[in-house]
């Protein structure tokens, strides 16, 4: 059980589509947490060099491949599937500010 104030429970989850061309207009993961927007001056910036997939940042910067979100949601990407590309920058936490800021741990 989450506490209710978390940002584990997930609001209702629905694709918009366009209702003229069937186009997807905002996908489904959108809007179901709320997003990490803050800048901290001890965010690092990596330039994208097209050798790693977002897992992959995850591992190296944050230590567990799961936790490529908080750098996709950092970096203001909407789609992660099509926004990493070649040339692109990321933003990712410090390992500290992801442990004590961004997780929320529920209460005991």
């Amino acid at each position: 059980m989450f506490h209710t104030q978390s940002r584990l429970n997930l609001a209702t989850v629905i694709a918009e589509t366009n209702r003229f061309n069937g186009t997807l207009s905002k996908p489904a993961y959108v809007g179901i947490r709320k997003r990490i927007t803050d800048f901290a001056p001890d965010d690092r910036l990596i330039m994208v060099d097209g050798s790693f997939q977002w897992s992959h940042y995850g591992l190296e910067l944050l230590q567990d491949a799961r936790n490529w979100w908080v750098i996709a949601d950092l970096s203001g990407v909407i789609d992660p599937f099509s926004e990493l590309t070649f040339g692109s920058t990321v933003r990712a936490p410090s390992i500290q500010r992801f442990l004590f800021d961004i997780v929320e741990r529920p209460p005991t």
